[in-house]
């Protein structure tokens, strides 16, 4: 992508790929460029009023190249860890995906945000599934909540799900985990549905073609140093 900028103060034009080195941190970031590119010919006079005008340009040739990358439609792929089981027990693995859409919720609770599918494989407790979301309230009270979930173009499925022991309400461990994770790995297309607390059902869909999770891949641990 290619941006040609000009200024009619000095009639200088200046232009700008991707690959120019910008510090998008601080305005001077782009001043800085303009200064680097413009040449040295320009009248002293005109020179301050031009720095203003190319930098604006290139402000928004930079948005511009953001949004660009937002639209992109490159969708979320799955996202492995592995850490050390605290008390020496083994390694916690874990694989994860955010979903292709969001929602939006009421205050306090408002704001865009993901539905999240977690894997994970605990040394103590075994293998889970789990269902998240950013901000927001599980309805699920006194009875367990249930989750209609549908793997590709078959036919919805009811799975039970149960609040973490930590309480936490924006997170659920789903029920009958190797029914769901037989029909995870045998899809390409989530689609979850789920109550919310004031806010009714809302609907998740994820993407979660490449799995791998038979032998997930390796993830170097964080180094933490000896006292």
């Amino acid at each position: 992508m290619v941006f040609a900028v000009s200024c009619r103060n000095c009639g200088v034009e200046l232009a700008f790929t991707r690959a120019d080195e910008i510090d998008e941190t601080k305005w001077g970031g782009y001043l800085e460029l303009i200064m680097r590119r413009l040449p040295t010919t320009v009248n002293k006079a005109n020179r301050l009023s031009s720095y203003l005008v190319l930098s604006f340009g290139l402000l928004a040739f930079v948005f511009s190249c953001k949004v660009a990358d937002q639209n992109s439609g490159e969708k979320p792929k799955w996202r492995y860890s592995e850490n050390p089981d605290k008390m020496g027990r083994g390694v916690i693995k874990s694989a994860s995906i955010i979903s292709l859409n969001t929602v939006s919720f009421q205050s306090p609770y408002d704001g865009e945000q993901h539905g999240k599918l977690y894997l994970r494989k605990h040394p103590q407790s075994g293998d889970a599934a789990m269902f998240s979301i950013e901000r927001g309230q599980f309805l699920t009270g006194i009875h367990k909540l249930q989750l209609l979930i549908r793997f590709d173009d078959k036919k919805p499925m009811s799975f039970y799900a149960n609040e973490p022991e930590s309480g936490n309400s924006d997170t659920v461990f789903i029920e009958d985990y190797f029914k769901f994770e037989t029909s995870l790995k045998a899809s390409k297309k989530v689609i979850i549905e789920a109550p919310f607390y004031l806010e009714g059902k809302q609907i998740f869909e994820f993407d979660v073609e490449g799995l791998v999770w038979e032998n997930p891949p390796y993830v170097m641990p964080p180094f933490i140093p000896e006292k």
